[in-house]
């Protein structure tokens, strides 16, 4: 995406340049006559800006397709993030009684998950503008995802710590009823609620539809 964004800038400055040049030539006498052969010339500035345009339109095309195949990277992530939490979400909200190894599973499953995108995946998203709505909602997102990553990380931690015997089960159960507190009442609602709504005006944003799409929501 950097690549096809920054072959934009340059192909609009070499467009824009060569078709100054050439009007400049074409229309003011007094640099024409200066010139010999300005006809020639004029063409060659022409050819380039024609070829430059051409550029620019492929350097569009090709950012606009990669930025959505981001996008759908992200939402699909997403999506899959709010189906590995569900294990919570029923616990949370239908009742039940885990146990706590696993309650450990299910945290580890998310870890491992979570772990891949978060730190293993360089950021691919260069979007042409600094600042807009397809921005802050892709940053509204990944803050979301990061401090959930942080809480999942830090359980994953006192899990092994746990399972050496370095911490009492007690302490593991507190931390993990923090996190289910937090799912539950993330910014009074459930988490996973907001995740999926942001994640649908992320969708309608960039325009992706799918054949089947289902709500899940709590």
């Amino acid at each position: 995406m950097r690549e096809n964004r920054n072959a934009i800038y340059i192909t609009m400055v070499i467009a824009l340049m060569s078709l100054l040049l050439a009007s400049l030539i074409e229309y003011c006498e007094c640099i024409s006559k200066k010139i010999s052969h300005s006809d020639f010339i004029v063409n060659c500035f022409l050819g380039v800006f024609s070829g430059a345009m051409l550029a620019l339109i492929i350097a569009v095309i090709n950012y606009r397709v990669e930025r959505k195949r981001f996008i759908t990277e992200r939402i699909n992530f997403v999506d899959c993030l709010i189906l590995e939490l569900m294990p919570f979400n029923s616990l949370i909200f239908k009742g039940g009684n885990y146990s706590l190894e696993k309650e450990i599973e299910v945290i580890k499953t998310v870890y491992y998950f979570m772990r891949d995108y978060v730190h293993m995946k360089p950021n691919e998203f260069q979007p042409f503008f600094s600042t807009g709505k397809l921005v802050d909602k892709d940053e509204e997102i990944m803050l979301m995802i990061i401090e959930l990553y942080t809480k999942i990380e830090k359980l994953n931690r006192l899990s092994d710590e746990y399972t050496f015997n370095i911490i009492h089960r007690e302490q593991l159960e507190n931390e993990i009823n923090n996190l289910l507190t937090y799912l539950k009442k993330y910014k009074n609602s459930c988490y996973t609620n907001i995740l999926g709504r942001k994640r649908d005006e992320l969708q309608e944003l960039v325009g992706i539809k799918y054949d089947h799409e289902e709500k899940m929501e709590f």
